[in-house]
Formats: C-alpha cells, structure tokens, sequence
C-alpha cells in the first residue's frame, strides 16, 4: 500500500462522540467506546508515528562538512595552504533507499492493520456486551408481563373457589408465580455484571448510567460459507497485517542483499592559500578546489551472508 493509502486508513479511529445520554443507541455507544478507550487511541498514534519513519528511512545521510586549519602551514609555489574546507555526500546503493521506504511504509500498514483490528475488537466487545444487556432486560420484561397474567388468573381462580369450585387453579397460579419470581431474580442477579462488562467496554466506571436498551436484530451474512472465508484475506486486519510482515521481510532480504555493493561518496574541498613569496609568481594565492569521490568496500562476506541468511 502507498503511505497516502495507509495514512488515510486509520482515520475513523478518533471521531468525536457525544456522552451517554438516555437517548444512546447502540450506534452512539460504539462511537462512545471508540472516542474514549485508551487502547485504541495509543495504537492510532503507534500508527502516526509509524508514518513519520517513511520519509526518514527515503532520505539521505546528511551531508558532512569539514574544516582543517594548518597548524603549520604547506607551502606551494602559488602560496602557503592554510585553511580547508570540505563538503562530501554518502549516497547509498542504487534501490536501496526505496527498499527502505518500501519497508517502513509496511511497517506503517501493520500498524494501521493492528489500529483496525483494536477498533474491531472494541465495537465487538460492545455489541457482545449491548446484545446480552438487551436480552436481560427484555427477559425480565417478559417475566414481569407473565407474572401479571398470571395474577389476574389466580384472581379468577379465587373468585371460581369461592363460588364453590375446587382450590387447584389457584395453587397452580401461585406455584407458577412462584417459578416466574424466582427466574426473575436470577435475571436480575445477571444484569448487574453485564452492565458492569458494557461500562468496561465503552471506558467507563462499573457503575456508570445505561440507556435503557432496544434490541438490535442480528444482520445476515452475505453470501455462502465460501464467499465469507474468501472475504478474510480482504478484509481481516489481522491477516492484512500478517500479509505486510511478509512483504516487509521480503523487502528485508532484498535490502540485505543491497550490503553487498558498496555506497558512495561524493565531496568537494576548497583550499583557502595565500600569498605566494614572489608576487610575480602565476597563480599567485590561487585556491584551489579539490573533488572527491570515495567508495566503501564490502569486504567481510561472512558478515554479509550472515545478515542475508538472517533476514531469509
């Protein structure tokens, strides 16, 4: 991916959410979650710095200036050399700044793949922790709804009894009541760490206020069990991740390869020279300008070898 395309990626990260309010859905609650926790917003600028080592890595080494002064001056025929000054410019193998570019911009991917695999894990978390407090809630409301016809049945059953029916219907009304009061309370018992899970997951105290909930039908996948495996290597973050620590490694044994040849150096000097002793001289305190040009020699091959086998 290009850097434009991976700067761009991460973006959705840090959107700003409006706090909880009894009017909260689950759509606001996950914005919420994603504003707030800390986990997401540390890998959004483990991302931004990421970026910052691509233009790094695709520059050059910064040129070297020099200067020398002769203690004891060196006298020529145009006059005596007393001061120089040098300029040079390390310029590495031809491709290997782009390999390195190449892999810092990897090395930004995987961390925006890992930016959104936090951002997926945190809305799934939420919707987890929403689905099941939903479920409560609409439990109990069922419960309750039971426990109230059933009231009005063992009313009628009381008022059968006392028109000299049998006392049956009233005590299978107050053993199902009984049943209904105490799934009730089991329920209740749940809903408290439930919410206490939610609050963890949108960055909360335990005991922070919830919107009442509204249950949210579950979307239907699209396609077949082929189609959804085959979207994986396009859409999970962690296998795009793994899928740019390839490249990035692949790039590491072509840039260790690059240790192989060696870099260059290019410079100039300028030699301040004074008078000469004869003003009649040609030439006279003429400065010369000397340009250079090295090479290093990669000569220790085991080394060499080594780094390539190692990144291999």
């Amino acid at each position: 991916a290009s850097g434009r395309a991976v700067e761009q990626g991460g973006s959705e990260a840090l959107e700003e959410a409006e706090p909880v309010t009894e009017l909260s859905d689950l759509n606001a609650l996950l914005r919420f979650a994603l504003f707030n926790n800390a986990g997401l917003k540390a890998a959004f600028q483990q991302w931004h710095a990421a970026l910052q080592k691509i233009p790094q890595s695709e520059a050059l080494p910064d040129p070297r200036l020099s200067y020398g002064y002769f203690v004891r001056s060196v006298e020529t025929r145009v006059g005596p050399q007393n001061h120089r000054i040098g300029i040079t410019q390390t310029i590495p193998w031809f491709g290997t700044l782009k390999l390195r570019g190449e892999q810092a911009g990897r090395e930004a991917e995987i961390a925006l793949r890992q930016l959104e695999a936090r951002r997926e894990q945190i809305r799934f978390e939420v919707r987890n922790a929403y689905n099941e407090y939903a479920y409560l809630h609409r439990a109990i409301e069922i419960v309750d709804e039971n426990i109230g016809l059933l009231k009005q049945l063992e009313g009628v059953a009381q008022a059968k009894f006392k028109g000299g029916g049998t006392y049956l219907g009233v005590l299978k009304a107050q053993v199902e009541m009984g049943k209904l009061d105490d799934r009730g309370a089991s329920l209740r018992d749940l809903l408290e760490p439930v919410q206490a899970r939610l609050n963890a997951a949108l960055s909360r105290e335990a005991n922070a206020f919830l919107p009442a909930p509204k249950i949210v039908p579950a979307p239907s996948p699209e396609g077949d069990d082929a189609g959804l495996v085959a979207r994986l290597a396009e859409a999970n973050p962690d296998l795009l991740g793994l899928s740019a620590g390839i490249v990035r490694e692949e790039n590491g044994v072509a840039l260790a390869r690059k240790s192989f040849f060696p870099d260059v150096t290019l410079g100039v000097d300028y030699i301040q020279t004074g008078n000469a002793l004869s003003p009649a001289t040609p030439g006279n305190g003429k400065d010369p300008v000397v340009a250079m040009f090295s090479i290093n020699i990669p000569l220790w091959w085991k080394k060499l070898r080594a780094g390539v086998q190692e990144a291999e």
